[in-house]
């Protein structure tokens, strides 16, 4: 259009109303707030007008952000709902508009944004990749995020090689973006690239995945679709990638296995999945593992065979092959216990139980079982064994004894005592085992040497037992195990002075314990030396400390009263005396005892109290009571009931609290019985102090009882209860003793503490049965029981009967 018709049209176009904002423009043409506020003003104008404003200002201020904005957001709204189709010359206007603005613009993201998401509605795929590359170029790096998000989701909807190439260019730029590329690749069945696309991210050293995934699920996504489809895969090494997998995911290596040798199969090479099949068996290192590619072998063998015998081979060739493959899904089977226990030894060579259990697996194959044992002997670590590795070369020995090859049974067990074992003991028990062997055949004195070469040590030996740093070997002779058989071996086929010879010798070598210490003794006394096995007791209460030499002093004390019942007392005594003297005060009680009874059998009776009296001091207090028990029943069986006396005198004195109350009724009792009122009475006055009335009720029970038939109730009636009350007074205020009182309670109480229960307890605590108060009744104190019964009860009475 010419200028003089845009001039015509300007001036159509134009109203009364716009005359204000026209004078202000051509006073100043290139103020952007004049503009804006004409552009404002005429937003309900017609399209047309407001076009023209709008191309008007542009033109004036080519520059203006906010001009341009309006003006294509105000174009967009009015293309929208429309159709490239229907009115393709809008479209392209508005494309027009847009190129224009970018011209000076071309560093406006949202401009480019508002661009693009227009252009796509286009079907120009041309234009639109034209324009997504011109964005690109304009815009720095930093804010191509939006533009590339918009980018992939076009090409994503075009699909085919542009959006495979429209990702190559973005993972070029965002490298984590190629497992979206994956995604697309195999929504396009595009699985060569698709693998190849998996085998870069899986030789990166370090890939974080952008959807949160594993390496181990990247691994397993690629196996996935290289056993699937195993024909389109070009170009990869897939066994080397898959071994590859293997070695750095051994907790999944099973599955691994199982899925190349499914590759295998779906390319045809049955053999070749077999040897991946047998290879992933003995390779893996767990049972978890193994379980996953043994069935899956299985699985495979079998579906083979079912396969080709449905076929019906006619050929002799394939008969063959059927019968092959039979017997080896058969072997395979048998021999799943076999490969488990490969297993469990991959994971620790030195497992020698497993060994030992892999020999029983093979059967009766005399040759395979050798080849076990060699081979175990070979790898085992004998620091490091798990198990008694001496068992398992005692377990060799045994087979080829059991074969009837007795010398190579030797040769094993040789060998075996030169292996550096974990402990003595296994060492140990190698030669016990090897003399058993040898005493079998009668060979008693083969025996005898083995043990003795296997003991034999210097004069003097000042090696520990328990010096780790020397070889077992070394500190044999110090082990008990081995003395010990090699007594009972000497005991059995030896003489006398030959095992008192090695008996005297596991003294030397200090290893002899409280057992060896009895033995010997017991050997003695056996072959008439019993002065010998006296000497002997008498070393080990010398070697050993309390408790050990508690035990050996009674053995000792009760042989000697055995032997000599009293012919040399002094010498006896003298025992008793040694054994006495530092004793524990826990341990001498029995010895206390027995020295009693020695000296009341057959030495005299007062010395026998005297003992009993010095063991009252020296015991332990819960052990008081039964000596005082013991003390006095030999008191009054030899003095009378009267010389018991001091003995009860004294218990309550040394006695505590808990039985002197016990004590004092048995005393009480006595002297009752020997009509002696007032002292019983005095007794159970002293008692009473340790006896809470709401918890000892027996002791009072039994005082009141002793009253009625013997008190007087005008006198030691009252005084009785009057010291009962002032004694529950006293344990009232004794916290220890109110939770006593509490807890000997018959019937809970539901509410309330303590305190509470032992108040109603007061309250409701029963009248002495018997009496009646002196003040009641017409005879002045004493009422006949009906009439008692007849009257409100008072809490002193006392029933006299």
């Amino acid at each position: 259009m010419s200028e003089t018709a845009q001039l015509k049209v300007h001036s159509d176009l134009l109203d009364i109303e716009d005359e204000p904002f026209e004078l202000e423009l051509l006073r100043s043409p290139y103020s952007l707030r004049s503009w804006l506020r004409y552009l404002s003003a005429r937003e309900n104008s017609t399209l047309e007008k407001r076009v023209l404003l709008y191309e008007r200002a542009c033109s004036e201020l080519p520059g203006s952000y906010k001009i341009w904005k309006a003006y294509l957001e105000m174009r967009l709204a009015h293309l929208e709902g429309g159709s490239f189709v229907s009115n393709p010359q809008a479209f392209l206007d508005v494309n027009s508009c847009f190129e224009r603005a970018l011209v000076l613009l071309h560093r406006m993201p949202v401009m480019w944004h508002m661009y693009l998401k227009f252009v796509m509605q286009q079907p120009d795929v041309t234009k639109v990749r034209k324009v997504f590359d011109a964005a690109l170029r304009a815009l720095p790096v930093t804010q191509h995020d939006d533009i590339w998000m918009l980018y992939l989701e076009f090409a994503e909807e075009i699909g085919g090689p542009f959006c495979i190439h429209v990702y190559r260019r973005y993972i070029q730029l965002e490298p984590r973006a190629v497992e979206s590329y994956i995604e697309v690749l195999v929504n396009l069945e595009l699985w060569n690239e698709a693998a190849h696309q998996y085998l870069d991210i899986l030789n990166r050293p370090v890939f974080l995945s952008s959807k949160g995934k594993s390496n181990y699920q990247i691994w397993n996504e690629f196996s996935q679709l290289i056993v699937q489809h195993p024909e389109d895969i070009e170009q990869i090494d897939v066994e080397r990638v898959f071994r590859a997998g293997i070695h750095r995911f051994t907790d999944q290596a099973g599955k691994l296995w199982t899925s190349l040798a499914q590759y295998y199969i779906r390319l045809g090479y049955y053999e070749k999945a077999r040897s991946i099949f047998y290879e992933g068996i003995t390779t893996v290192m767990t049972v978890r593992n193994f379980t996953q590619v043994f069935d899956a072998a299985v699985e495979f063998e079998e579906q083979w065979l079912s396969m080709r015998v449905e076929n019906k081979p006619s050929q002799l060739k394939d008969e063959i092959g059927v019968d092959y493959h039979l017997s080896w899904l058969e072997k395979l089977l048998d021999q799943r216990s076999l490969y488990i226990n490969d297993v469990i030894l991959r994971q620790n060579i030195n497992n020698v139980d497993e060994w030992q259990r892999r020999t029983t697996l093979v059967g009766d194959d005399r040759e395979k079982i050798v080849q076990i044992y060699a081979e175990g002997l070979q790898k085992i670590n004998p620091k490091l064994s798990i198990g008694s590795f001496g068992s398992f070369f005692s377990n060799f020995a045994k087979f080829y004894e059991d074969i009837g090859d007795v010398e190579q049974a030797k040769v094993i067990y040789e060998k075996a005592t030169n292996v550096p074992y974990n402990s003595v003991n296994e060492l140990a028990q190698v030669w016990i085992n090897w003399a058993e062997m040898e005493l079998k055949y009668q060979n008693f004195e083969t025996a005898r040497k083995l043990i003795g070469d296997a003991v034999q040590a210097p004069k003097r030996s000042n090696i520990s037992f328990f010096d780790e740093a020397l070889s077992p070997q070394v500190r044999l002779h110090k082990s008990a195990k081995i003395w010990m058989y090699y007594l009972d071996l000497e005991e059995s086929v030896g003489s006398v002075d030959s095992t008192r010879k090695l008996y005297d010798r596991m003294f030397e070598l200090k290893i002899a314990t409280p057992q060896v210490v009895v033995n010997y003794a017991n050997f003695l006394e056996e072959n008439g030396f019993y002065e010998d096995s006296f000497k002997i007791y008498e070393r080990g209460v010398a070697l050993f400390s309390y408790p050990v030499a508690f035990e050996l002093w009674t053995l000792y004390l009760v042989k000697f009263i055995e032997r000599y019942k009293g012919k040399q007392f002094e010498r006896g005594r003298d025992l008793f005396e040694q054994a006495l003297e530092g004793c524990p005060s826990e341990f001498s009680k029995s010895i206390y005892l027995l020295y009693a009874d020695y000296e009341e059998n057959y030495g005299k009776v007062k010395r026998s109290i005297s003992v009993l009296e010095k063991a009252l001091k020296d015991v332990t207090p819960k052990d008081r009571l039964s000596v005082f028990n013991v003390l006095l029943l030999k008191v009054a069986f030899n003095y009378g009931a009267l010389a018991t006396r001091p003995i009860y005198e004294r218990a309550i004195e040394i006695l505590n609290d808990e039985e002197v109350k016990d004590v004092c009724l048995r005393y009480a009792e006595m002297e009752t019985r020997l009509g002696e009122i007032d002292r019983a009475r005095a007794i159970f006055t002293h008692g009473s102090q340790y006896c809470d009335p709401r918890v000892e009720t027996e002791y009072w029970q039994r005082w009141q009882d002793f009253e009625v038939k013997y008190g007087n109730p005008e006198e030691t009636v009252k005084e009785m209860l009057r010291i009962k009350r002032s004694i529950q007074v006293k344990f009232s205020t004794n916290t220890l003793n109110i939770a006593k009182q509490v807890a000997s309670m018959e019937t809970p109480l539901t509410s309330g503490d303590a305190m509470e229960q032992l108040e109603l307890s007061q309250e409701n605590s029963k009248p002495l049965a018997g009496f009646v108060a002196s003040s009641t009744g017409p005879m002045g104190g004493i009422q006949q029981t009906n009439v008692v019964e007849q009257e409100p009860k008072n809490p002193d009475e006392i029933d006299l009967g």
